[in-house]
């Protein structure tokens, strides 16, 4: 992924740019709706596509307990598996380990989940 600085204001340092990823570029700043689970809350994929959405970031912990990767690849990857030809985005997950329902223990080496 490659970021490429369009325009630099010089007062307040506020930068646009072009996100270079391999699903296509995005201009930034964009609106990025959060789909945890593959899915927005209270919206589907076709109302994301409507609204301009042309990025969403999904967990990767989450979806990596369910359904799980196998079934994700299986159905074709992440954005034909909840219909999204927009740009897709996965977080390291590493905010569940507050979570007390998956989180088991931490030490130097990582978490266990």
């Amino acid at each position: 992924m490659v970021f490429t600085i369009i325009h630099k204001d010089k007062k307040t340092k506020a930068r646009i740019g072009i996100l270079h990823t391999k699903k296509g570029d995005i201009e930034t700043p964009f609106f990025m709706p959060v789909a945890t689970k593959a899915t927005a809350k209270f919206i589907n994929t076709k109302q994301l596509t409507e609204l301009g959405a042309k990025a969403i970031i999904s967990n990767a912990l989450i979806l990596s307990l369910k359904p799980g990767e196998k079934t994700i690849k299986k159905l074709g990857g992440i954005g034909k598996f909840m219909n999204f030809s927009g740009i897709n985005f996965t977080d390291s997950g590493g905010f569940q380990m507050y979570s007390p329902s998956i989180y088991i223990k931490s030490n130097d080496k990582g978490v266990v989940f």
